[in-house]
């Protein structure tokens, strides 16, 4: 016997037929509206300057004062990976800003 209980398909429904209708709409919307697109790439040939994606950006503008700042963001990057694996300790009462945790805040 599973532990699980079932569902009543009285709610599935509506929400498959409300996600057929939105996809449905989604697909009009996008047959019916242009999408204006630049030239096809050349990389023989790139845009001057040629710019990095809006979220890239700050990276790009790292990398061009020193070539060796890339190194900063890689950093951060690891850091916010290891994050989740950080040891901090366990504080049984909520409270904002507690002393061992103030560094991070």
């Amino acid at each position: 016997m599973s532990r699980f209980t079932p569902s009543s398909p009285h709610l599935f429904r509506p929400v498959r037929r409300g996600f057929f209708v939105a996809l449905a709409l989604l697909a009009a919307l996008a047959l019916a509206s242009p999408a204006p697109l630049e030239v096809a790439a050349d990389p023989g040939h790139p845009p001057n300057p040629a710019k990095a994606a809006w979220f890239l950006v700050w990276i790009q503008e790292l990398v061009s004062h020193s070539t060796a700042a890339i190194h900063v963001a890689l950093a951060l990057g690891l850091l916010l990976v290891a994050l989740p694996w950080l040891p901090l300790p366990r504080v049984e009462a909520a409270a904002w800003f507690q002393r061992p945790h103030r560094p991070l805040a």
